[in-house]
């Protein structure tokens, strides 16, 4: 289900690990609506160096459409961190977002699901 990645950055069997582990950690709770989850990590300048690490994650959904993210840090593994909470919080964003619209569009069904939700 995860993709990852590399551009210009040595793909070592820990950066490997780490992205795994940390965009895992940050999606666990919404893994039953992701289709796809891609990581792409690059170091930008080559040889030159400098704060030029790059995360981009991007989520396909099941429900359609997709979230992405992005990061830049001096270190590869900072920027997994960084892009991994924007993805978080841009996820729960996409998906409040959807639950009002669709109570907006469907009165009725917010209303019965907020009635179970309840025990009722």
């Amino acid at each position: 289900m995860i993709q990852i990645q590399t551009h210009g950055l040595k793909r070592t069997r820990k950066l490997q690990d780490y992205a795994l582990q940390r965009t895992e950690f940050a999606l666990r709770r919404f893994a039953e609506r992701l289709k796809r989850v891609e990581v792409d990590l690059a170091d930008e300048n080559g040889p030159r160096g400098g704060v030029d690490k790059r995360c981009r994650i991007t989520l396909a959904l099941h429900a359609g459409g997709q979230v992405r993210v992005e990061a830049v840090s001096g270190d590869a593994m900072r920027a997994l961190d960084r892009a991994a909470g924007k993805l978080r919080q841009a996820l729960v964003r996409r998906l409040q977002k959807a639950r009002r619209f669709e109570a907006r569009r469907y009165p009725a069904r917010a209303e019965a699901g907020a009635a179970e939700a309840l025990g009722a």
